[in-house]
């Protein structure tokens, strides 16, 4: 997992990845929200959400799909439980900022225990604000608001 391709801005970004991304037998996606990664359809889609009701739309909408494992629990509880090189990609799209500094850096160690391939994180370039009032709604209106608020920032090292 040499690799390290940095984007600039997000449009560079989301042409850049697809082109980059290996496609994988195994994926360990963290805090997708609802809309987990759609670069390639892995054999085993593990999908790690922390929010209870983000978690009950992810089992509806893949209640078929026995190659897409939906799990409830934080990055920081789960993944000190998963087996060394373990997984093939980890995605970690547009959460690390979403963690207190001390954690992200943890979440990270543990990806880089357990890729096997590659470890793909998508996060703003340095700390950008984002303040959640009490009970305001995220994005898709749903009650995840709370967890949309910006913790950290990060920057290539």
């Amino acid at each position: 997992m040499s690799k390290r391709i940095l984007y600039d801005d997000a449009e560079k970004y989301l042409f850049g990845v697809a082109a980059n991304v290996e496609a994988t037998d195994t994926v360990l996606d963290i805090g997708a929200g609802i809309v987990p990664m759609n670069y390639f359809r892995p054999k085993l889609h593990i999908i790690l959400e922390p929010h209870e009701e983000y978690v009950r739309i992810l089992l509806y909408r893949h209640a078929d799909d026995k190659s897409v494992l939906v799990l409830q629990g934080s990055a920081q509880d789960m993944m000190p439980h998963l087996t060394d090189n373990s997984i093939d990609s980890i995605f970690m799209l547009d959460l690390i900022e979403h963690l207190p500094k001390e954690d992200g850096f943890m979440v990270l160690r543990h990806a880089e225990r357990i890729a096997r391939r590659q470890i793909l994180v998508f996060t703003p370039l340095g700390f950008f604000p984002q303040h959640v009032h009490d009970g305001e709604k995220d994005g898709w209106g749903l009650s995840g608001g709370a967890l949309q608020e910006h913790r950290s920032g990060w920057f290539p090292e």
